[in-house]
Parts: structure tokens; sequence; C-alpha cells
């Protein structure tokens, strides 16, 4: 069943699954292989240690442990190490809960550029879990990568969801201030 675009506002951030095609775990890396680079995929940058500057579109910033760069198919990605970076390389495509393939138009609000993850204890347990895998091509090596890359998804998911929940600050209005500090009471 293919979603179409009414039923995108409905569809759930987390019912976007990640279809891993390509993995790599670069170690300690002064230098990416390429400035510039398009793929016929979604890429995914998670930075282990070290810093990096990138450019998507209008996304450009610096990325460093905790954060993981998001780049759409199609669009020019470039970036510069900073300081020498180790970090896991994930290719993919996007999926539903019924394992069809989600159609570039149909996405919906998917990130783009940096994203920083608060839980880093649970990102640090899934990259030493994807290590043991980064030089095995088998096919089963690539279901359990994809399983840890679901994982470090939906912690994304959840912290934008919790980030969603979270009551919005108000800032005080001052009129309310002063009358309540030159009579001493409180709202």
């Amino acid at each position: 069943m293919k979603w179409g675009r009414s039923l995108m506002c409905a569809f759930p951030l987390c019912g976007h699954i990640p279809r891993l095609t390509y993995f790599r775990h670069f170690v300690h890396r002064e230098q990416f292989f390429q400035y510039e680079s398009i793929q016929n995929e979604w890429l995914i940058f998670a930075v282990e240690k070290g810093s990096f500057y990138f450019e998507i579109d209008e996304h450009h910033a610096t990325a460093s442990f905790g954060n993981l760069v998001f780049c759409p198919p199609g669009v020019v990605f470039r970036r510069v190490v900073i300081s020498p970076i180790t970090l896991f390389v994930f290719r993919m495509s996007w999926r539903d809960d019924e394992e069809n393939e989600i159609d570039l138009a149909e996405l919906g609000t998917l990130p783009v550029g940096k994203v920083s993850l608060r839980n880093t204890e649970r990102l640090i347990g899934d990259y030493a879990a994807l290590k043991p895998y980064s030089t095995q091509g088998e096919r089963w090596s690539m279901v359990l990568r994809s399983h840890y890359l679901h994982h470090i998804w939906l912690l994304y998911c959840e912290e934008v969801e919790e980030l969603l929940n979270e009551e919005p600050h108000r800032p005080a209005d001052s009129i309310i201030q002063q009358a309540t500090a030159n009579s001493g009471t409180s709202i």
C-alpha cells in the first residue's frame, strides 16, 4: 500500500523504517575520499569521534560525537574533516511498516543536515554493537547492522516526540511580574 499525501500527516516519523543498503565504519580518518558527492539514496554520517564541517543545500554546520548528518538523494553533500574522524556511514532507503518502499515525494518531513542526540549512552551502545560487523560483508551482518541503524533512528524519533510533548516556555509578562513583585504575591 502506498501512503498518499493526505495520510502522510498522520504517518508518524517512527513509521519511516530505514532499509540499509551500504555500511562502513571509518576509523581515525584525516580526510574524506571525496570533498563532495551526490548519492542516489539517503545517507547518514554518524560521528563517533572527531569532527567535520559539511554543507547540504542551505544546511551547514560542524558535526561531532552525538551528531547524525542526514543527506537526501540527489543533493550535493560537501564535507571536510576538522579533526581526525571516526564515523559510521549508512546508505539506505525508507520503508513503511509493511516493508513497502516509501516514495521520495511522500516521505514527509525527514531531517536534513545535523541532528543531535541527547541520549549518548544508548548511542554508544549502538555504536559498540555495530563494530563487530564492520568488516563482515555477508548478508546476515547487513541484517544486524540494519537493526542497529533502526534503533538509532528510533532513538532520534523518541527524542523528537519528547521535544514535541514538552510545554513551551512562555516568557513572563513584565507588567504581571511588576504587579506581583509590588504586592508580594505570586500567581
